[in-house]
């Protein structure tokens, strides 16, 4: 009987030692990734001291999304608002489209509903970097409304150009992977790969400044809202399904944009 109350005293102590241990490994963890995170956030803010910064942790995933939307761990107690840009060391992974009061849901670059003003950094040709479902099932977008003459080819490098006021000018989008003719014949389009994995990452920058921010005169135009059992979807939270920027095309059949420059770079021979 002594020897079975020692063993049980022993195997509670184990117990307590391996959860006290498990704790420790947690708050290992969370520190290393905060570091990491810091370290970025110090080499962004140093390239761009207009940006105001907010660290947030990707918290879920929509398995049903096929554009890889996801949710991040902060909302309006930390300053978050719609259309504040979302990014990574690395370039630009999209905007937010959902936001409550401790969490809120990002909107990717692969989204058909997204529209970033964007240019290619080689050539200067001007578009708009959107999704497509079928490029989103390869993880990529595309820059629409490039000139029949336009030079730039694969592996140029496409950034936004900070047209609308919803993104900042010269955030890294992705690289070139082919360029093709639109189906009405009168532009082309590039397909992109994105420079930040859409489906891995964890941690990202919420970008809830910078200088030229909603400038877009119609910025502020809503779309029908999404339903949602999430924070970010309560009484308290303010929600668009798509923003209406002044990048944005006004008619695509007809070949017209609005660039970089705010000009049309649809044109025909």
């Amino acid at each position: 009987i002594l020897n079975s109350d020692k063993i049980y005293q022993e195997n509670e102590e184990l117990k307590e030692e391996i959860r006290r241990l498990n704790e420790m490994l947690v708050d290992y963890d969370r520190y290393k990734a905060e570091n990491e995170q810091y370290k970025e956030f110090l080499n962004l803010k140093e390239e761009n001291p207009d940006f105001t910064f907010a660290p947030a942790s990707v918290i879920g995933r929509d398995p049903n999304d096929r554009f890889g939307s996801f949710t991040i761990d902060k909302g309006s107690l930390d300053g978050i608002e719609l259309y504040d840009p979302v990014i990574t060391a690395d370039g630009l992974v999209g905007r937010v489209y959902q936001v409550g009061t401790i969490s809120s849901k990002v909107m990717t670059i692969l989204d058909p509903q997204i529209n970033v003003g964007s240019f290619v950094s080689s050539t200067r040709d001007t578009g708009i970097t959107t999704g497509e479902l079928e490029l989103s099932l390869e993880g990529r977008c595309k820059l629409m409304y490039l000139s029949r003459d336009s030079e730039a080819s694969p592996g140029d490098l496409v950034i936004t150009s900070g047209t609308g006021g919803v993104f900042p000018r010269n955030l890294i989008i992705g690289n070139i992977v082919e360029v093709l003719p639109e189906a009405h014949g009168n532009s082309y389009y590039a397909v992109i790969e994105p420079i930040v994995d859409i489906d891995s990452v964890k941690e990202v920058f919420v970008i809830t400044s910078f200088r030229g921010q909603g400038s877009g005169t119609d910025m502020q135009e809503e779309l029908p809202q999404e339903d949602t059992s999430s924070d970010a979807s309560s009484s308290q939270s303010s929600t668009v399904s798509s923003p209406q920027t002044s990048s944005q095309v006004s008619s695509a059949s007809s070949g017209q944009t609005s660039s970089a420059s705010s000009q049309t770079t649809s044109t025909t021979r």
